[in-house]
């Protein structure tokens, strides 16, 4: 992202700051956990992202909330945030049906800096260098 893009951050102090911030900056917020988290090689089903039981944020959506905040700001973020990221084009619905099956496209991947996909679409290539890419998100260089 460039240094005119729009605040991501990574950990979030409690609720109501993150529904200070813009539907821009919310909905890149959602799109950067979930690359993070699923990356291009995998389908994710929307419903399931809302999954959370005693205050555990089973995807990391929501890093840094207290646990009474957790289901509120999952439920917060996959509202108008994710319906914004889908307008945008970052995600598209996959499934027979359409059926709250969603894939990040390459465009989503760009906006928030993870891996993209080659012009030939090469999944092993991508997935090695997506595996790369998450490899130094959780042992990053000194």
């Amino acid at each position: 992202m460039n240094s005119n893009s729009p605040y991501i951050p990574t950990v979030l102090p409690n609720l109501a700051w993150l529904e200070d911030l813009s539907l821009q900056e919310q909905g890149l917020f959602l799109l950067s956990r979930i690359v993070d988290g699923f990356g291009h090689v995998c389908r994710f089903w929307k419903g399931g992202l809302s999954w959370c039981m005693d205050g555990i944020d089973q995807f990391g959506l929501v890093p840094g909330l207290r646990n009474d905040e957790i289901r509120r700001g999952i439920e917060h973020l996959l509202d108008k945030p994710f319906d914004w990221i889908v307008r945008n084009g970052y995600f598209v619905a996959r499934g027979p049906q359409r059926d709250d099956f969603y894939e990040i496209t390459a465009k989503g991947l760009e906006v928030v800096g993870g891996p993209t996909l080659e012009a030939d679409d090469d999944l092993m290539g991508f997935t090695r260098r997506y595996n790369r890419y998450q490899s130094a998100l959780r042992h990053p260089t000194q």
